[in-house]
């Protein structure tokens, strides 16, 4: 029984973070491109800051 919680739980872990590793790199790669474009200072961290908060949150959330 043990050993399939923890399956599940690594199972559940790479089915959040890989979309987030990679939203995480398409929006720093965004939001650098809308910078240059509009030739603005985006605060990148502050919000790759919040995203990663949030969706950390819902996998721990998820996998209680």
């Amino acid at each position: 029984m043990k050993s399939m919680k923890h399956s599940i739980a690594t199972q559940v872990g790479v089915i959040f973070s890989v979309p987030l590793l990679v939203g995480m790199i398409h929006s720093a790669v965004a939001l650098k491109a809308i910078s240059s474009v509009l030739s603005m200072n985006i605060l990148c961290l502050y919000v790759f800051g919040w995203v990663f908060i949030v969706r950390f949150m819902e996998f721990i959330i998820c996998s209680l």
